[in-house]
């Protein structure tokens, strides 16, 4: 895991997939393995950027991609990864993964929130 300001780390990786934020990125919690980040594009899409943090390598990262790809071709709720410039599914940076998909809407569970039974 990289040391420099997490600032540093979304600018240089935003740059490889040519997204600009509309407004501060939202931090996720409840992740327990990677960090998480909710934002807003220019063009208004909502997406998700995920620090890799558990996976840590890229062949595990492709298996991932992979499986996700076979959900949505299949007709399975999964989220879209988002290529970059370059066409590539996730950025290394530093010895971290990054990888952007689509948001997919609905119910987001918070640790804080008492489910309704």
């Amino acid at each position: 895991m990289t040391t420099e300001p997490v600032q540093l780390k979304l600018q240089f990786v935003l740059e490889k997939y040519g997204i600009k934020p509309r407004a501060n990125f939202k931090f996720s919690f409840f992740s327990m393995a990677n960090e998480v980040f909710f934002l807003t594009d220019t063009k208004g899409r909502k997406l998700v950027l995920k620090n890799c943090l558990k996976n840590r390598s890229p062949e595990l990262l492709a298996v991932e991609v992979a499986i996700m790809d076979h959900l949505r071709a299949n007709g399975c709720g999964a989220a879209e990864v988002v290529k970059t410039k370059d066409g590539e599914s996730f950025v290394a940076y530093n010895g971290d993964y990054w990888m952007m998909t689509g948001f997919l809407p609905g119910h987001m569970p918070s640790w804080n929130v008492r489910l309704k039974k």
